[in-house]
């Protein structure tokens, strides 16, 4: 339940970037790509789509996309999704362990890595943590 929840919130945050980041609606201004995200044993998931710089998404079938990013398990995505910004190898050890599966050609990868920097929140810098010590 929480690794659908979490795919959710991409997709809330996709669109929000969307409107409110220019670097971020650049990035998607140059292709119309599909992406899903869902498990290994299953072909539905979560399908993100890309196009004409809107960001669309539904649950459906994922062997169809441009990107396809498979989990092993949903406890297993959930986790990799939320530790992949903090430590960028987590995909590699993931895909080197077949624990995550990527399909897609390589530029597609590279775009969607690229693309992923914006998706972590931000934390807003507090007052006593501005002032000099």
């Amino acid at each position: 339940m929480k690794f659908r929840i979490l795919l959710i919130v991409i997709y809330i945050r996709m669109l929000w970037l969307s409107h409110y980041n220019e670097k971020f609606k650049q990035r998607i201004q140059e292709k119309d790509i599909s992406i899903a995200i869902g498990l290994i044993d299953s072909d539905r998931g979560r399908y993100f789509k890309i196009q004409n710089g809107h960001v669309t998404s539904s649950i459906g079938s994922i062997s169809e996309s441009d990107l396809q990013i498979r989990f092993c398990s949903a406890a297993y995505g959930y986790n990799k999704l939320l530790t992949a910004a903090k430590k960028p190898l987590t995909f590699a050890k993931g895909m080197d362990e077949r624990k995550i599966i990527l399909a897609g050609d390589m530029p597609t990868i590279f775009w969607f890595i690229g693309l992923s920097k914006y998706l972590p929140l931000k934390k807003k810098k507090t007052q006593s943590s501005q002032i000099p010590s």
